[in-house]
Order: structure tokens, then sequence, then C-alpha cells
């Protein structure tokens, strides 16, 4: 089975890499205030952590990836400081894994999570969708959500299609269906807020790729949002994380 979405191959170790996310997301938790695992639907995994700033200008909410089937909010907890410093409330936000669950369920729970959210006030008002990796597929699937007022999405896959002839395909088992409503480079509709789609330099061939095309059909498609991409030189599919939340652009709506 073919491996081109590995992102282990862009990295000497990877994991040292994941190690060294685990502890400084476990600081996270040790060092800033937060609410942990606050429920927004029934299942366990349907939680999210919210980390307040009391003099926030706005709200990021963070969809990890792991393509769909690995990781846990928790293990990304170190983006939020740079994000508190720059007045941000932060939201980790958690879904179901595959073989699990579908593709079409993550998807619809995420709606849910939005839909939880859009009932808050404490949320603060149109919410800053960011995601990497399989999140900012996720991310994508919602960015016409009521709630939403800009998307930032990093290194991400918006058409599905190549991914049922991959490794990743045993868990998710990708049907047509799938692949025609939830793949994000299939929107007619376009963008209807502003949004930027980055992805690093040295990241795999097959999502900087992606990335690109995704970007380009945005544009077509988006006459009253601007959309930008972002090619951050020197990063790879792991440190576009601390190089990207560490600066987040002013698309975010501020």
């Amino acid at each position: 089975m073919r491996r081109p979405y590995d992102n282990s191959r862009t990295v000497a170790d990877e994991a040292a890499v994941l190690a060294d996310f685990g502890r400084r997301s476990r600081q996270a938790y040790r060092n800033l205030p937060h609410q942990r695992d606050v429920p927004y639907a029934d299942g366990p995994r349907s939680t999210l952590d919210v980390f307040e700033r009391p003099d926030a200008v706005g709200t990021v909410v963070f969809i990890h990836g792991g393509y769909w089937q690995w990781c846990d909010k928790s293990d990304f907890a170190f983006i939020v400081p740079p994000l508190l410093e720059q007045r941000f409330r932060c939201i980790l936000l958690e879904y179901d894994l595959a073989p699990h669950s579908s593709l079409a369920a993550i998807v619809r729970q995420v709606g849910r999570a939005l839909d939880f959210l859009r009932r808050q006030s404490w949320a603060g008002g149109p919410l800053v969708l960011t995601g990497h990796s399989a999140g900012a597929h996720l991310a994508a699937c919602h960015m016409v959500h009521p709630a939403v007022g800009a998307v930032h999405l990093l290194s991400g896959v918006y058409e599905l299609a190549p991914i049922r002839d991959t490794h990743l395909d045993a868990a998710l088992q990708l049907s047509d269906d799938d692949i025609e409503r939830h793949s994000p480079a299939r929107m007619r509709g376009g963008a209807p807020v502003p949004c930027e789609v980055a992805v690093g330099a040295l990241e795999l061939p097959e999502l900087r790729s992606q990335s690109a095309r995704f970007a380009r059909h945005l544009r077509r498609t988006s006459p009253h949002a601007p959309v930008s991409s972002r090619v951050l030189p020197g990063c790879n599919h792991y440190d576009i994380l601390d190089a990207y939340y560490a600066s987040l652009p002013r698309l975010a709506g501020r």
C-alpha cells in the first residue's frame, strides 16, 4: 500500500518530535488556568479544553490532526501559550477517531461542537477556526458554519480521493459519497469568511500540492472573502505549528 502521506519521512526522529509536543503540552496544562474536557455532546471524546484570557480579543478553536485516526487534543496544548500572549482565548477541540467512527460521523461531530460554542456567551463571538493536517480538513469542512468568522488551515488534506489509495484507508474505508461530500476541494460555495491556507516548504509533496490547489480553488470560488496562502520557509509538518501560531496573522480578525 502506498504511503505518500507518511509525515515521519520529513523529520529525522518523529518519536522525539512527538515526545517534545507532549512534554510542552503537559507543561501548558500545569501552568495555565483551563477547563478540561468540557462536554459539547454525548460521548467520551465529544469534549473541548478551554484556556481563558479575561481580556481576550477573540477566540481561536484548534482542531488537531492525526489523519482522523490518531492523536488527542491534549497532545497540542503547546500551541496555547503564544495564542494567549496575543490575547486570544484558546479552545482545543476533541473528536472521535476512525475506525471506531466514520469520517462522515467525525465531520458531523465537529459541527456539533461549533453549534455548542455558538450558544455559549463566554465563547466571545465569531470564532477563529484553525486546524492542522486532518484538523485542517475538518476546519475547511466547516468554514461555512455561522459561528466562524475566519479560518486558518495548516498542512491539510482537501481532496480525499488520493487517500483511498494509501495505507490510511485501512481505518477510514472511504466511500465515493465520503469523497464527494467531504472533500473541501469540491465545495462550490467558496470561502464565506477570510481564509488562509498555509503549508511548510519542507513538507511532503502531496501536502504542498493539495494546499496550493485548494488555495487556487478558494480564490476562484470566493468573490466576497479574502483568501491568502503561505508557504513557510524551513518548516516541516511538525515545526510549522510553532512557527505559525507564534504570530497568528491579522487575518484572524483583530
